[in-house]
């Protein structure tokens, strides 16, 4: 959820939306029309964003499931902008995720960002490039959200340095294992309890 451009230039860039109640109703009137025209599975994606407007008052989690909610819209939870955010904006994402719905999520992606260091910046910057491999922090997000959704798709996303199929194939082999160990603790679990 995101705006590219205003009256008369568009932006080039994905920009936060306000988190306020009035634009709720605008994107859930837009998702509506959408949904009406396509009776398709609809999903709404976290972006990272650079920063909050003042007038914000809903947290991510409040603001998108109020969307969800009213919409029927599922969520594409992308992991590596949820881990970005907290560490830039200092919240925790955990409280995130545990303020979502069972079932909101029906797809995930994970990236791997860089750092930016720049003077004129406070401290560092985290930021999502597709380019480099996924960090543990994200991947450890990835178990906290699979002990409590189950999604559809789970897409490792790379769109720079393709060439280091090493990398790639590293997260690939990271993501997987990190899902095969929510499958045997849940099939522990259900064992477990038939008892």
């Amino acid at each position: 959820m995101a705006f590219t451009r205003v009256p008369g230039r568009d932006l080039a860039n994905l920009l936060p939306v306000p988190k306020t109640e009035a634009v709720a109703e605008q994107i859930i009137a837009k998702v509506r029309t959408v949904r009406a025209r396509l009776p398709v599975p609809f999903l709404l994606e976290n972006i990272t964003y650079l920063f909050e407007w003042p007038d914000s008052h809903m947290s991510d989690a409040e603001f998108i499931n109020l969307i969800c909610r009213e919409t029927g819209a599922g969520l594409l939870l992308d992991v590596e902008n949820l881990y970005l955010n907290s560490r830039n904006h200092g919240f925790d994402p955990h409280a995130f995720l545990d303020a979502l719905p069972e079932d909101l999520v029906q797809e995930i992606h994970v990236a791997g960002g860089v750092t930016v260091r720049e003077n004129f910046l406070e401290r560092p910057f985290l930021a999502d490039s597709h380019s480099h491999p996924v960090p543990d922090g994200a991947l450890d997000l990835l178990d906290y959200v699979l002990a409590r959704q189950w999604p559809a798709n789970i897409v490792l996303e790379r769109d720079d340095r393709l060439d280091a199929v090493d990398e790639i194939l590293d997260d690939v082999a990271r993501i997987r294992a990190r899902i095969a160990g929510r499958l045997s603790e849940n099939s522990y679990a259900s064992v477990g309890s038939t008892g």
